[in-house]
Formats: structure tokens, sequence, C-alpha cells
């Protein structure tokens, strides 16, 4: 991949971050929609969609997948006001420009879901991450894991990784596992074991 295309994506994913904010999205919510985004692009050209289009039917997929309640009328606005942050938002009814985005985010998630190969599962690397912060929280004293910041940070590098297709180069546990060993360098935690295990 090309800088010039990284840099698209970073700036697309920039944008689902943001619109994850104002619609209150969850975690995994957010998660499923980047990880449609990259299946999407693993075999379409940047050329051949539009990417706000794309990024509104990836939040609605999600939504569906993971079974959470957002509005399509919702998601159409914030995409809407990111695009033209001076104008008010959108009405339904007979508001053509409603209307015609509607219609765009039901034949772009059609399009979406063939583009994909119709492989529509979410496996996601959130509930491993969950499982591997308390198995290490077993591993420390009571109370430490949560004053290291070790669980904040992680859920931010996750979050993060995401502005890159690294969902589809690595299983989600192992995906997760990365997250941690970034988030523990960046604190300089080790654990016990990791300790004693490095000394002579």
């Amino acid at each position: 991949m090309d800088r010039q295309t990284e840099s698209y994506h970073f700036k697309a994913i920039s944008v689902l971050t943001e619109a994850s904010i104002k619609l209150d999205l969850d975690a995994t919510t957010f998660a499923g929609a980047a990880t449609l985004y990259h299946r999407f692009y693993k075999s379409i050209s940047i050329d051949d969609v539009d990417p706000h289009t794309l990024l509104m039917s990836c939040v609605h997929l999600a939504a569906k997948l993971l079974d959470k309640s957002v509005y399509s009328r919702d998601i159409i606005n914030v995409f809407y006001q990111t695009l033209h942050p001076d104008k008010e938002p959108l009405e339904g009814g007979n508001n053509q420009v409603y209307n015609g985005l509607r219609q765009s985010l039901a034949t772009c998630e059609l399009f979406l879901v063939r583009a994909v190969g119709f492989s529509t599962e979410l496996q996601l690397p959130h509930p491993h991450l969950l499982y591997q912060l308390s198995a290490i929280a077993d591993w420390m004293p009571p109370g430490a894991l949560r004053q290291s910041r070790l669980p904040t940070l992680a859920w931010s590098v996750l979050r993060d990784s995401y502005h890159a297709p690294l969902c589809l180069s690595y299983p989600p546990q192992a995906l997760s596992l990365g997250v941690i060993a970034v988030a523990m360098r960046l604190i300089g935690l080790r654990l016990p074991g990791e300790i004693e295990s490095r000394q002579p």
C-alpha cells in the first residue's frame, strides 16, 4: 500500500471516529464498521465509491450485524453535517437531499455486502482484550492494574489500530495481545514473571 492510499484510509477512519463519537457508538460497533471498511477496500479501488457513503453503509451494516440500535436518519445526518458543518440537520418526508442520501445508503450497503463476498461475520478482538487484561490483573497486586493506566491505554491503542487494516492481517486474539504489548511498552510496565525471566 502506497503512502497516498495509507493517508486516504487514515483520513477516512478519522471521519469514522468522529462520527462514532457523535452517534455515541460503542467500541464494538466502531470496530465492526472499520473492519467492514477495510474488507471492502481489500478488493475494491478507492476510486470506485464515495468514501462518506461507504462509511455510512459500514456503520449501518455493523449496527445490524451486532444488533445495535442506530437509526439510519441519525447516521445520514451525522455524516451530512460532517461534510457540511454549516447546514441544518436534514428532515425526512419530501426532502430530496435526505431521500437521495437514504437511497445511496441502501444501494451502497448492498454493494458493500457483495464486495466482502457476503462474509459479514465480525470476529472482534474486544472480548479477547477483556479476558487478557483480566488475566494480567491476576498476576499483579490488587488495584495495581487500574493504577498502571494499562487498560485505558490498551483500549485507546486498539481503537487507533483501525486506522490501518491490521484487523485483516492478524486474528483477533493476536491483535489484542499486540495491543497490550504496545500499551505496556508505552508506560514501561513489566509483569512479575517477565522481569524474573529476564534476570540472569
